[in-house]
């Protein structure tokens, strides 16, 4: 549930609005600094909590030597992620299997430890990895 704190907040802000809005002037400091100390606890918790990165992730292969799905994901799972969302792309044309997925991890190091992995193969064309959300 993202986003949820964003509602909570802005519910607030209006409720507060509306007592200032009336003239009851000691609500709207208790509900403020009730409010102030609840959302910067909030922060302080979520400081502490490892943070989920989510990855856009493309990789071409030659179309003879396209790895299946399921070892792609294995490899992805031995740094360290999760794909989900998998999407395949066939171009006879040009030659080429390109896989695209998202990628998540609680892992710092795990983009970059693949990303590595991935320069040293011989058996693709490229690769790429966007980071997206929070």
């Amino acid at each position: 549930m993202r986003g949820l704190t964003t509602v909570a907040s802005i519910w607030i802000t209006a409720a507060i609005g509306i007592l200032a809005g009336v003239g009851f002037y000691f609500p709207v400091i208790i509900a403020t600094a009730l409010t102030l100390g609840t959302l910067s606890m909030f922060r302080w918790i979520e400081a502490r909590m490892p943070a989920i990165r989510y990855l856009q992730h493309t990789v071409r292969f030659p179309l003879a030597r396209a790895l299946p799905e399921m070892e792609y994901r294995d490899l992805v799972a031995e740094h360290g992620m999760k794909a989900s969302d998998f999407s395949y792309r066939v171009n006879l044309e040009k030659g080429y299997t390109e896989y695209q997925m998202v990628l998540s991890t609680r892992d710092a190091g795990a983009e970059r430890r693949l990303a590595v992995s991935l320069a040293k193969s011989t058996e693709l064309l490229e690769f790429r990895m966007t980071p997206f959300g929070d």
